[in-house]
């Protein structure tokens, strides 16, 4: 069997790297118009105040643009790897067969593993009426007379994601939710994902006659949520951690915009405002995202109930 590419690990790199790149887009507006105004001397008018207004309007875009195109840092390794697995898998080149790189999550609600909202990733293809998926850690097979409902979900961490529904025979009816992600931003996700959304609704609901003929028998998708946090659960300490950095963020203001104000250098004081600001705000972040990863871990060790 074939190592593991989106471990716990590989998915904690990449996102360290994009947030901190993401702190550094920033902060680094307010340190470059700080040192400017350090050795600007003679300033023409208005000049600083056009200057600060520009930094608060950088340093509000470069996060949202640099989260955008970082979040899915890595996606391209992962699809060319398990692309190669999937041509034994498939007998051809995924792309030849209409397959598309997805991310795969049991249950309909839009949980967190390990701080991302995959809990696999994969490629996705439809072969003689039958919904396969050959992933990292799972794959399955999804027989189209067993799927119930194709839905695209509302939007939850910016994205939204399709749910699909189906049934066992003679048992309850399961969920499963995939994004595609055919894309290298978080806008194209959403666009890609719409897509597939459309394409799998209608193969759904075809009047062509199902087939008797099933390519591969890969057994149900997985239906295990344990080690996944709801996105909308309370965590443990948020709140207390949430207000103990805004604590600290005042406080910090007040101390240090507030003896700039006094000296008279306003524009100083409203830059050193907006980068103590940003910094906590970003590191927030970062805290709420290793909680709900340490949420997840102790559920895992102490699960409800035993």
């Amino acid at each position: 069997m074939a190592a593991r590419v989106y471990t716990a690990g590989f998915r904690r790199k990449h996102r360290l790297i994009a947030m901190t790149v993401t702190m550094a887009a920033g902060v680094a507006p307010f340190m470059v118009t700080l040192a400017v105004m350090q050795y600007w001397t003679a300033p023409p008018p208005y000049a600083l105040a056009l200057l600060t207004a520009a930094t608060y309007v950088v340093a509000g875009l470069a996060p949202w643009y640099s989260r955008g195109t970082l979040a899915l840092l890595g996606n391209w390794q992962l699809r060319a790897t398990l692309s190669r697995r999937a041509m034994a898998e498939l007998d051809g080149e995924p792309q030849s067969l209409g397959a598309v790189f997805v991310g795969f999550s049991p249950g309909d609600k839009l949980r967190l593993w390990d701080g991302d909202t995959d809990r696999d990733v994969g490629l996705l293809a439809v072969r003689n009426d039958c919904l396969i998926y050959l992933g990292d850690e799972y794959r399955w097979s999804l027989p189209r007379a067993q799927i119930d409902q194709v839905e695209l979900a509302a939007a939850d961490v910016g994205l939204r994601r399709i749910v699909i529904r189906w049934h066992r025979p003679r048992e309850a009816q399961q969920a499963f939710s995939l994004v595609c992600r055919e894309a290298n931003t978080l806008h194209g996700v959403t666009l890609v994902t719409r897509r597939l959304y459309e394409v799998l609704r209608d193969w759904v609901w075809s009047q062509l006659p199902f087939r008797e003929a099933v390519s591969v028998d890969w057994g149900y998708p997985p239906t295990d949520i344990s080690g996944g946090l709801a996105a909308d659960q309370p965590i443990s300490g948020g709140c207390i951690s949430v207000a103990a950095i805004l604590l600290v963020v005042v406080l910090t203001i007040w101390r240090m915009s507030g003896s700039l104000l006094a000296d008279g250098d306003y524009y100083a004081a409203i830059l050193w405002a907006g980068l103590i600001a940003v910094t906590g705000a970003i590191f927030t972040g970062y805290l709420l995202h290793y909680l709900h990863s340490w949420e997840a871990q102790k559920q895992i060790r102490h699960p409800r109930g035993r």
